[in-house]
């Protein structure tokens, strides 16, 4: 299980549902309500879609509060990353998991880059058509606990 899990159960965000792929790559359901959130993302990557709601989600930046959250927008949470969000409202997302070993074999095999040039900022309120259809299809639309959609996710994934 990945720490991102725990720290956010910790801080009265409720989980709807999980799965770990074959691949160790883990997919979290949440939801969560007018909260402060500190989310320290020490141990692995965390790529996450608003699903519903979240128009009221506030990232802390260093010149202030900023406001873009909406259904099917992202953020990119590199490991080692510490960020503070203010859900002033109700917010339904999706968390995709990925340790560094899963993220350098896939920029290998997808872009034949070397694990050296990959850099990885935070990222937050991104909008991506393609991302957000991929994420729809495969992660959303899944029955989760099916064993031949664990399969295809997992293989999907890498």
């Amino acid at each position: 299980m990945y720490k991102a899990i725990e720290v956010l159960q910790h801080q009265k965000a409720q989980l709807e549902d999980s799965v770990t792929l074959n691949n160790d790559v883990q997919l979290a359901l949440w939801h969560n309500q007018h909260a402060l959130v500190n989310f320290e993302n020490t141990q692995h990557h965390t790529f996450s879609m608003y699903v519903a709601e979240g128009y009221h989600s506030y990232h802390k930046r260093r010149d202030g509060w900023v406001n873009g959250g909406k259904p099917g927008r992202f953020c990119l949470l590199p490991k080692e990353s510490f960020s503070t969000w203010d859900i002033r409202g109700d917010l339904k997302f999706i968390h995709f998991y990925c340790n560094d070993h899963h993220l350098i074999e896939l920029a290998e095999k997808t872009w034949d880059k070397s694990p050296q040039s990959i850099l990885l900022d935070v990222r937050v309120f991104i909008d991506d058509l393609e991302l957000k259809m991929l994420y729809q299809h495969f992660l959303l639309q899944a029955d989760w606990k099916d064993s031949a959609v664990n399969m295809m996710q997992s293989t999907a994934s890498t």
